[in-house]
C-alpha cells in the first residue's frame, strides 16, 4: 500500500501467488479528505482495463451521488431522515455508512 503526504491511502495492489501485480487501485480525494474517485486497473500498468468509481459531495460534505460500473449513477437527496440504503452504503466502500440521506427516485 502507498500513502500520500497527508497519510491517505493512494494506491493498493493485489498480488498473485508469484508476487506479480494482479490488480491495482488508485484513490483520489477532495480538499475535505473525502474520497472522490477510485480507479481499478488490471495488472501493473495504466494501459490495461480500467474501472472507475466516482463520488460527489455537496457543500455540507454529504454524499450526493456515486457512479459505479455495477449500478451506474445513484443520487441521494437530503430532504428526509432515513439512512442510506444498505446497497448504497456497501457500494460507497463504507463512506456513506451512517450518513442521513435519501435515495432519489
Amino acid at each position: 500500500m502507498t500513502y500520500d503526504f497527508l497519510g491517505r491511502l493512494y494506491e493498493s495492489r493485489e498480488l498473485t501467488s508469484a508476487q506479480a501485480t494482479y490488480s491495482r487501485a488508485r484513490y483520489s480525494y477532495n480538499e475535505l479528505d473525502q474520497m472522490t474517485k477510485i480507479e481499478h486497473f488490471n495488472g501493473d500498468n495504466d494501459g490495461g482495463a480500467k474501472q472507475e468509481r466516482t463520488f460527489v459531495y455537496d457543500g455540507y460534505a454529504r454524499l450526493q451521488s456515486e457512479t459505479t460500473p455495477e449500478t451506474g449513477t445513484s443520487s441521494y437527496g437530503t430532504g428526509c431522515c432515513r439512512p442510506i440504503t444498505a446497497r448504497a452504503a456497501t457500494s460507497t466502500t463504507g463512506m456513506g455508512a451512517g450518513r442521513i440521506a435519501c435515495r432519489a427516485g
